[in-house]
């Protein structure tokens, strides 16, 4: 990645520390989003609960499913990119064998 890892965190911790802090900060910004609107519109306040659950499950999820679709594309490319030696990107080289 783009972040040095710092002494005596192996590379596991700091990945899955890095994915809590993008994920909850992501979170924390849509569902204070939803209970302000809730709050804004008289919502009552077990509906605003209600709704606020549902909300951090749902981006939990998403952000979940998200990170874990990149990382399998991310290791799917170097996997592929390693194979091909034509010096350019994976694609470019499939590309050219397919012609």
């Amino acid at each position: 990645g783009f972040y040095a890892i710092p002494e005596g965190i192996t590379r596991r911790c700091w990945l899955i520390f890095k994915i809590f802090i993008y994920g909850g900060h992501d979170g924390v910004v849509n569902t204070l989003t939803v209970i302000l609107g809730g709050i804004a519109s008289g919502t009552p306040p077990t509906h605003i609960l209600a709704i606020g659950i549902s909300v951090l499950i749902g981006d939990g999820l998403g952000m979940g499913l998200g990170d874990y679709l990149s990382a399998k594309a991310k290791n799917n490319l170097s996997k592929v990119s390693k194979k091909d030696n034509c010096g350019k990107l994976s694609t470019d080289c499939k590309i050219k064998k397919m012609k």
